[in-house]
């Protein structure tokens, strides 16, 4: 498709839908981010496609409908995408891991065996370093609104940069604030001894837990309850959703409720391999809906958020502990290291910028 005419047909698109001036980490670039000859030349035919015969298979390690946020926001944009199309684009909705974790998703959908993808963006530091920067615990200490309007400032060009480097479309999803749920109360960077935390294998979280005194332990997301539940780990750093949508509660008991170590801009992901051969019309309803899964998810999140942390304190007897900045910052003390580590290696050339504007942010929104 032609720059030009993906330009005037992206904003047309969202001067009809309102999306011009929408609220934070709601937005999503006008067109696909892909480098500078603009957006993929739609590839194939486009008329009289039979019914079907375009697979988008849109994956998670999420639950499905009334399990989590994703399954109910997959709902709509099955619906959508099959009307829109005629039926030609078949969406085929598969949470739970039913297609593999969260790197053998991101690895299908570098091949183009996975269409479209829902989940966190730290397993992406594993194909590019572009993400690794807000994996640093405490990058965005203050939580959701510091991202969101960090990611306003430099999302689009974050996007382009992965597009360019590994051929992935990135339209950026709210994922929650993680942190520890353990088998007892967390309320000082000492009581972190003894912690044996499942947590990604990415090393800002690894070396982030371990300045923090805990024993970090890289675990696939299937493997958490059964952990908890043999011994193997006392801890997992998750957020109230899938704390919730995944029983851990019944394993763990307490939950570091507002300490924010990982506030994690999510990725609605979607495959260039894929996405770049199809019919230019067939682009574009897949773009637009891409846009509104993300949106629609952020509201899905923060709502279900309030609901499960009611129940998750007056129903599941998880006790919630809320920090203070002052107990906060007694925390982010500690992992300054790791932060200079990270600087001296030189893996983000922006780090300086980036972390003067996340610094800011939290000053702005501190809890």
């Amino acid at each position: 498709m032609k720059k030009k005419n993906w330009i005037c047909l992206a904003l047309a698109l969202m001067m009809s839908l309102g999306l011009l001036g929408c609220t934070p980490g709601a937005s999503a670039p006008s067109t696909p981010p892909s480098g500078s000859s603009g957006a993929p030349q739609g590839g194939g035919q486009e008329d009289d496609l039979p019914k079907g015969s375009i697979v988008l298979k849109i994956t998670s390690v999420c639950g499905a409908e009334g399990q989590h946020p994703f399954g109910n926001t997959c709902v709509a944009f099955e619906k959508r995408v099959e009307e829109e199309s005629n039926g030609v684009i078949d969406v085929q909705v598969y949470p739970n891991s039913q297609l593999g974790n969260e790197r053998e998703l991101y690895e299908g959908m570098l091949s183009g065996d996975v269409e479209m993808f829902y989940g966190g963006s730290m397993v992406l530091g594993n194909f590019t370093n572009k993400v690794k920067f807000w994996g640093l615990p405490f990058f965005f200490s203050s939580g959701r609104q510091a991202c969101l309007e960090f990611f306003d400032t430099y999302g689009e060009q974050l996007q382009k940069d992965i597009y360019d480097e590994i051929g992935l479309y990135c339209i950026w999803t709210d994922n929650g604030a993680f942190q520890p749920a353990s088998q007892f109360e967390i309320k000082t960077p000492a009581d972190m001894a003894g912690l044996k935390l499942r947590c990604h294998e990415i090393d800002t979280f690894i070396k982030g837990y371990e300045a923090l005194g805990a024993a970090p332990v890289p675990m696939a997301f299937g493997e958490i309850y059964t952990g908890l539940q043999q011994g193997t780990i006392n801890g997992t750093h998750t957020n109230d959703v899938l704390l919730e949508s995944n029983k851990f509660y019944e394993v763990c008991n307490y939950y570091a409720s507002n300490i924010n170590i990982t506030y994690d801009m999510g990725v609605t992901g979607i495959s260039g391999a894929w996405f770049d051969q199809l019919p230019e019309k067939y682009q574009e309803i897949v773009w637009r809906n891409a846009q509104l899964f993300s949106q629609e998810f952020n509201a899905n999140l923060v709502e279900w958020e309030q609901m499960i942390d009611k129940r998750l304190q007056e129903e599941c007897g998880v006790t919630f502990t809320v920090y203070t900045p002052a107990q906060r910052q007694a925390f982010i003390d500690v992992v300054q290291p790791v932060y200079e580590e990270f600087k001296s290696s030189g893996i983000e050339p922006k780090f300086d910028e980036y972390y003067a504007a996340a610094q800011e942010l939290n000053q702005k929104h501190e809890q």
